[in-house]
């Protein structure tokens, strides 16, 4: 056993990081590439390795609220939906496993506010740059990616029944809008960019009721199939009350990609260190 591992072994890791959603398995995928380091990914959820209720697309809607939801209120609505449930997924790949190959830029704002609440280099001007680095995108602008490991792209709008929820929006006030275009929409109804291939329709109105209409054969491109190139230097385990890692460098990597509760300041690391130049 190397000096490496058994220092694994004993719960010792060079870099330890807290969530293994969307963002926790993009650091870990990334920061084990490095054969020199170890890496502990802690996610309290389950695998959604060989689990059909997860990588079956056409059953989404029974994730929600379920075992595999942290299940979480949204904020009182001035138009309405004040009773939604706010899905955040308990299960490695977080929402990557669990909204239906949605995609969608981090709103800089977010980032902003996260950057004033102590998160030094997690504002937007540090952030989007990658963002747009691991995205392959057809939108149109000067901002998107085009050569990225993650394929976006634009549905197309074809389906008749999302065209009556657009107009149907218009009617009452929403205006048509595109999603991803670098600014964040506030007020409007339109249709998501999504990381997948094959045929699909997803209209989506905000602040009002989402409207969906889904197509069983999309496949969808997830995170977890990155941590394949991690082998040995990645351990993910389950995060339980009582059991301890620790990690060698000064900081444990929270992984969020939304700005977190004001409650709680975030102090994670560099983003030189952990997305990599």
């Amino acid at each position: 056993m190397t000096d490496r591992e058994s220092k694994s072994a004993a719960g010792e890791f060079d870099y330890v990081i807290a969530g293994g959603g969307s963002a926790g398995c993009a650091l870990a995928a990334r920061l084990s590439e490095d054969p020199s380091v170890t890496v502990c990914l802690l996610e309290a959820g389950p695998s959604d390795v060989g689990d059909r209720a997860i990588l079956e697309l056409s059953q989404w809607m029974h994730l929600l609220d379920s075992g595999y939801d942290w299940d979480y209120p949204v904020e009182p609505q001035e138009k309405g939906n004040s009773f939604m449930r706010h899905a955040r997924a308990k299960v490695l790949g977080g929402c990557s496993s669990h909204n239906s190959c949605i995609a969608f830029w981090p709103p800089a704002e977010a980032l902003d506010d996260w950057e004033a609440m102590g998160a030094s280099g997690w504002g937007a001007r540090d952030i989007l740059p990658y963002v747009s680095r691991l995205e392959s995108n057809d939108a149109p602008g000067d901002g998107h990616g085009r050569s990225g490991p993650v394929r976006l792209r634009d549905v197309p709008p074809n389906d008749p029944c999302g065209h009556a929820v657009l107009d149907a929006a218009a009617a009452v006030g929403l205006p048509t809008v595109a999603f991803n275009r670098g600014g964040t929409v506030l007020n409007g109804a339109g249709w998501f960019q999504i990381n997948a291939s094959g045929p699909c329709a997803r209209p989506v109105c905000t602040p009002a009721p989402v409207a969906r209409v889904e197509a069983p054969n999309v496949r969808g491109n997830r995170c977890p199939a990155d941590l394949k190139r991690a082998r040995s230097r990645l351990r993910v385990q389950p995060a339980r009350t009582g059991d301890r890692v620790r990690g060698r460098h000064p900081d444990v990597v929270v992984a969020r990609l939304s700005a977190p509760d004001p409650g709680v300041p975030a102090q994670p690391g560099g983003t030189d260190r952990l997305l990599g130049q």
